[in-house]
């Protein structure tokens, strides 16, 4: 008898706070699946040339169909407080001629970017390379795709 006056009893409670728009149970904040992650420039395609390094290098030859991008993500070196830059040319490889504006970024406002080559300007295919400087000794992620 006790136990089903009990059994009532809280029958009775979650009835009213149902009724009340109440619940019986506290809600839990639900947990994120995964922590937000800091993403890399995205890029399509297929990838022609993927090379992390430090200061200045020059890029083995690699062949670019007419639509390509350029991906970069550079950080300035430790020591430096403002005026880091990274610098990226891209030349013919057959005749060391440049074949686009230098991409300059300026490490004070901007770790990465994509740019688009041949979009405009004459339409260059072939085996070209990279030459890159981060003349303050910062470090730099490159990759030439598809698009």
């Amino acid at each position: 008898m006790k136990r089903s006056r009990i059994i009532g009893a809280a029958f009775a409670v979650g009835l009213v706070l149902a009724a009340c728009g109440g619940s019986a149970v506290t809600p839990v904040p639900a947990k994120p699946e995964s922590s937000p992650i800091a993403a890399s420039p995205a890029t399509t395609g297929m990838v022609l040339l993927d090379i992390t390094g430090s200061g200045n290098h020059q890029s083995n030859p690699f062949t670019v169909p007419k639509n390509w991008d350029i991906a970069w993500e550079a950080e300035p070196a430790p020591n430096v407080i403002s005026g880091a830059m990274i610098l990226i040319d891209t030349y013919n490889a057959r005749t060391g001629n440049p074949i686009s504006d230098t991409i300059a970024g300026n490490l004070d406002n901007r770790k990465s970017g994509i740019i688009h080559m041949n979009r405009t300007g004459p339409v260059y295919t072939g085996a070209v390379y990279l030459n890159i400087r981060a003349d303050d000794g910062g470090t730099w992620h490159v990759k030439a795709v598809t698009t």
